[in-house]
This record gives structure tokens, C-alpha cells and sequence, in this order.
């Protein structure tokens, strides 16, 4: 009888100790952790930035079929309106040097590997497409960085930093 109740006891202490210690995720502005990639990162890059509202500084809106046209095809693509909050930026200026990241928001933390596959999908796409260049045209598509934790989710596609613009990201994330 006694072994029971230590075992019980253990148990109880072992599951409230998992509970206490699980990985907490911070909720983050979006929208200023991107601009502080692009200062930090990307200062002065010509891309195109995306988010919710337009801004002075040169962001602009997306609506669901401009999201489309990013991340779907003409048979499928993401569902916009399980979006929260994003902060794109691409980079389009020179094509043989890609750089975009963007950082996602999710209304449903479930729908972070359908939405990484779409992510996934257009940066395939776009090596699909540059086939022909060389390695070193193509490396920020190749090392392309995806990740997802609770109900957000980034991809970051750029030549030397991706590793430590995802490094922010789960800082800032982190609880």
C-alpha cells in the first residue's frame, strides 16, 4: 500500500513539474518585430512590405486573392482569414539575389503545417524556376529557414542571415 501511494505521489509531482515547465509562447507585435528585421537585416533593401493596414513608411495591405497570388496556385492556396496579423517583405528588385521573410500570426495555431506547405511551395516554385542560375544565385532559396511554434509561423529566404533572423524570432517568442 505504501509503494502505491509514493508512486502516486511521484507520478503527481512528475506531472505537475511537465505542466509548470512547459514552453510558454509569448504574444508579439508582428508587425514591429518585422521592421525591426528589415532595420536589423535588410536596412537598406528596395522590397515591398505587407501587412494589415497600409502605413506611411511604405507598407502595403494584402487582400486575399493579392495573398493568393503569393502563396497558392490556381488550384489551391492559404486561407486568408485564418491569418491574425503578417509582416512580409520581398525583395524582388534583382532577381538573381531573392531575399523575403515573413512572419505570420496565426487565428489557429492548427493550421500552421498547412500554411508552412504553402510556404514551402512557393519557395520550391521559385528554384523550379531558377534552375538555370547558379549556386550562388540561389542560395537564400536553397537554405530557406521555415518554422512554426503555437500559432505563428515564418520563413526567412535570404543570403547570410537567416539563422539569426530566426534566432530574433524565437527570442522574441519566447516566455
Amino acid at each position: 500500500m505504501k509503494k502505491r501511494v509514493a508512486a502516486a505521489i511521484l507520478l503527481l509531482a512528475l506531472a505537475l513539474c511537465a505542466v509548470s515547465c512547459a514552453e510558454k509562447i509569448r504574444d508579439i507585435d508582428v508587425c514591429a518585430a518585422g521592421a525591426e528585421i528589415k532595420t536589423q537585416f535588410v536596412p537598406d533593401g528596395e522590397g515591398y512590405v505587407y501587412r494589415p493596414q497600409e502605413a506611411d513608411d511604405g507598407g502595403y495591405a494584402l487582400d486575399a486573392d493579392e495573398f493568393a497570388s503569393y502563396y497558392g496556385d490556381i488550384t489551391e492556396s492559404p486561407d486568408f482569414a485564418k491569418l491574425a496579423d503578417y509582416y512580409i517583405y520581398i525583395d524582388e528588385t534583382t532577381p538573381t539575389k531573392p531575399c523575403e521573410y515573413a512572419l505570420f500570426k496565426l487565428t489557429d495555431g492548427g493550421y500552421a503545417e498547412t500554411l508552412t506547405g504553402f510556404l514551402r511551395a512557393r519557395i520550391g516554385l521559385k528554384l523550379e524556376n531558377a534552375k538555370s542560375y547558379p549556386d550562388v544565385d540561389t542560395s537564400a532559396l536553397k537554405n530557406a529557414v521555415f518554422g512554426a511554434k503555437g500559432a505563428y509561423v515564418w520563413y526567412i529566404a535570404v543570403k547570410d542571415s537567416a539563422a539569426d533572423i530566426e534566432s530574433l524570432i524565437l527570442k522574441k517568442l519566447k516566455g
